[in-house]
């Protein structure tokens, strides 16, 4: 019983590598994108890493935003004693800058995975640096029991 794993492929040579390398010059998530230089790999480091710390900064900033967005309040006494922030007919605005953060978010972390997974060293470890620097930019740090500030402020930015 022949027992082939090869699932109607003829030969290995087209599938991709599974280890990580530095000199096959893979495609960088476009076809055309295929970093040949020093210099391209420069841009290649910089920009993974920025879009890491964006991605970082998509997640920190996601909950913290403002509830003044689509908050504004009655000025009649009236409605001002029923009025809310959740009753408001502008809360969507405020879930509507959540859901674009959130998009942003998943859609950058996806592809810096797809970046990843090119197996190139010079860009697995420029998104792992521009994660580690965007999450330690936006960690909240506890500066007194109970009260949180994010490292930008305590350090006055990153």
């Amino acid at each position: 019983m022949s027992h082939n794993h090869n699932h109607g492929s003829s030969s290995d040579s087209s599938s991709m590598a599974m280890f990580f390398t530095l000199n096959a010059s893979p495609s960088i998530l476009f076809k055309d994108w295929v970093p040949t230089s020093r210099f391209d790999y420069f841009l290649v480091f910089f920009t993974m890493a920025g879009m890491g710390i964006i991605v970082e900064a998509l997640g920190y900033l996601r909950p913290r935003v403002p509830a003044k967005i689509g908050a504004s309040r009655p000025k009649d006494s009236l409605t001002e004693k029923w009025w809310s922030p959740a009753t408001s007919p502008d809360v969507w605005k405020r879930s509507l800058a959540k859901f674009a953060l959130r998009l942003l978010e998943v859609g950058g972390s996806y592809l810096l995975m797809l970046a990843a997974m090119s197996f190139d060293l010079v860009v697995v470890v420029s998104v792992i640096l521009g994660l580690g620097i965007g999450y330690a930019c936006f960690l909240p740090v506890t500066r007194r029991p109970g009260e949180i500030v994010s490292a930008t402020a305590a350090s006055h930015g990153c």
